[in-house]
């Protein structure tokens, strides 16, 4: 399956991950640009998102992604060097740590139900 990774200072704290072919129906999840820095050392993410590094094939391994709960999931294996060079990528355009600095939080706190 192809999986298309998208990030954007305009939302620095996600990563858009879109699969499917490019001429078909595709499916869009949002990760936490942090768990898949971190899933690329160890096991991370929560719930419906959960990742690892598995070490042996290339040169510096895989990482599994498995999106969805443990009874009903689907299991992705992404070249490990490949994703860690783009979220270093990600990484010159928002700094880890500025990523608050980017936020329109104006138009988030327009999005909280009325107290």
């Amino acid at each position: 399956m192809t999986a298309t990774f998208r990030y954007s200072a305009a939302d620095p704290l996600a990563v858009e991950i879109i699969f499917g072919p490019p001429n078909a129906p595709q499916a869009a999840w949002y990760v936490s640009r942090d768990v898949l820095i971190s899933g690329t050392r160890v096991l991370t993410g929560v719930g419906d998102v959960r990742l690892w590094p598995v070490w042996g094939a290339g040169r510096d391994g895989q990482v599994h992604l498995r999106l969805g709960h443990p009874q009903a999931h689907a299991l992705f294996t992404i070249d490990r060097s490949a994703l860690i060079r783009w979220l270093s990528d990600t990484c010159r355009l928002v700094p880890p740590g500025t990523e608050p600095e980017l936020l329109d939080w104006d138009a988030l706190t327009k999005l909280l139900p009325d107290a």
